[in-house]
């Protein structure tokens, strides 16, 4: 792989849109390769040349900071499970959405299908903002949508038609971006877990850029349709100098519909998801060796498997379509246990398009 690519993918997480879009790039990389290492202007930088993230917040003329900047999560808590922070038992789920989102664990995502990503989803890969004095614009590198956010003291609709990305409008309090934003569909999944929303969301964000480099943005959800009481989440995100985004084209992909769930395209439709007992999935807990240094994490969660592939911060949800044969809902690949009766597991084969990669598990 060429090394600027390399580079593009070690800083970007492995969502299931930067899967594709390696092979978009290599199609086209005569356009993207001096952009994806140029020097971004105006950055403050330390002596040996490299961005300094611990600047101070930079202002406008107007003195309220900029948050324009290319951007990126930090981490993918919450992203993965806007509940992270609960125990599955205190969730509050209305009746319904819990019924929902445990339906939900068997299907596959709508964001293997392409669809946009909705709020707060959308942070879970580089993002631009871009600041003017009547609104806020944020391009998603994801499925290359986006979004604006209007300062111009218009208020917010009464009746909207519902949206992917709602309407929004935003205002200041002292250094604080206060965005809200109504009239979504209730099409988008609030997570990769699948917990859903109706088209009575609320959201209410505030973005504080704590230095040059970092920024947090604290999301209220607040939908009474779904859930008895609103709740609040954190993301964390950290600008990205000297780079761009990639052009990201979803429906190119023509290994998309491999991924999803209950579809096999030379059997269709043949790949289902099982229940599996709690004991098992502990029982496949663990790491597994790749090569030397290289580490694949496996832990169980209520009804599924979360993996962590070395030097990818995601984490990735498997569910059983056997007791030994486990697949991802936004990947290709299936994951098969070595194991024999009540002996200890041994390793794992990952399937990917005729080919097998064997960890060997180190620890329990």
């Amino acid at each position: 792989m060429l090394p600027y690519l390399q580079e593009a993918l070690a800083r970007r997480s492995v969502s299931f849109a930067s899967l594709c879009f390696a092979v978009i790039v290599l199609a086209s990389i005569t356009a993207h390769a001096q952009w994806l290492n140029h020097r971004t202007p105006g950055i403050p930088r330390t002596a040996d040349g490299k961005a300094d993230l611990s600047a101070p917040t930079p202002r406008l003329s107007d003195g309220k900071p900029d948050l324009s900047g290319l951007w990126y999560p930090t981490t993918f808590t919450h992203l993965r499970n806007v509940m992270a922070d609960m125990r599955p038992e205190d969730v509050p789920f209305q009746p319904w959405a819990s019924a929902v989102y445990e339906a939900r664990m068997a299907k596959d995502d709508p964001a293997a299908r392409c669809m946009p990503l909705g709020i707060p989803r959308s942070l879970n890969s580089m993002l631009k903002i871009l600041q003017t004095p009547g609104a806020v614009t944020v391009l998603y590198e994801d499925h290359k949508h986006y979004r604006e956010i209007f300062v111009d003291g218009r208020p917010l609709p009464v009746d909207p038609n519902p949206s992917w990305f709602g309407y929004s409008t935003g205002r200041w309090e002292a250094d604080v971006f206060i965005v809200e934003s109504v009239g979504f569909n209730d099409k988008t999944w609030l997570d990769y877990f699948g917990h859903p929303h109706s088209e009575s969301l609320r959201v209410i964000e505030r973005y504080s850029r704590t230095d040059f480099g970092h920024m947090d943005v604290q999301v209220t959800i607040d939908d009474p349709g779904t859930y008895t009481r609103p709740f609040t989440v954190t993301y964390p995100l950290a600008l990205s100098p000297d780079t761009e985004m990639i052009e990201t084209i979803c429906e190119d992909n023509g290994q998309i519909l491999a991924r999803l769930v209950g579809t096999d395209l030379a059997h269709p439709p043949t790949r289902r998801t099982i229940t599996v007992d709690p004991e098992l999935l502990q029982r496949y807990s663990g790491t597994y060796e790749l090569a030397p240094g290289r580490n694949i994490v496996v832990t169980p969660g209520r009804d599924r498997l979360m993996m962590t592939f070395p030097g990818n911060p995601d984490t990735l949800t498997m569910f059983a379509e056997t007791q030994t044969r486990f697949l991802f809902t936004t990947r290709d690949e299936v994951i098969e246990f070595q194991g024999n009766g009540d002996q200890p597991v041994a390793g794992l084969v990952i399937h990917s398009r005729g080919s097998e990669q064997i960890a060997v598990r180190k620890t329990p």
